[in-house]
C-alpha cells in the first residue's frame, strides 16, 4: 500500500538545531458493528 508522506525541514538558527517533521494518513478502515457480527454467528474467540 504506498502512502504519501510529507517532510518539513527546519533549521532553528539561533540553536544551530535542524528538525525534521513527518507527517501522513492512516486509511479509512471500514468496521463492522459487534451486533452485525454476532448476528451472522461469527465466533470471535480464538481457537
Amino acid at each position: 500500500m504506498n502512502q504519501a508522506v510529507a517532510y518539513r525541514i527546519h533549521l532553528d538558527v539561533a540553536r544551530g538545531r535542524w528538525y525534521l517533521t513527518a507527517a501522513w494518513r492512516r486509511p479509512v478502515v471500514q468496521t463492522i458493528p459487534l451486533q452485525a457480527v454476532r448476528a451472522a454467528g461469527m465466533c470471535l474467540a480464538p481457537g
